[in-house]
């Protein structure tokens, strides 16, 4: 079985991952939050799900943590 692939990207407003499902959580590093999206439905990046889907959110926190 394949391993789950995640991309990672760094940025000004801070580091954040993209998993195969398309969910992205980026940390921003002067408000010291996360922001889960749901990239197939929200690209744009306007909705926080972060209270909808706390599993995703920990399960992301967990890959983004040594890039903090």
């Amino acid at each position: 079985m394949a391993q789950p692939r995640y991309v990672f990207v760094d940025s000004p407003q801070g580091p954040a991952v993209i998993n195969e499902q398309h969910w992205k959580l980026r940390y921003n590093k002067q408000l010291k939050k996360f922001r889960l999206h749901y990239l197939p439905k929200d690209y744009r990046e306007e909705k926080i799900l972060n209270d909808r889907y706390p599993e995703i959110l920990e399960h992301l926190k967990k890959k983004l943590e040594p890039y903090l």
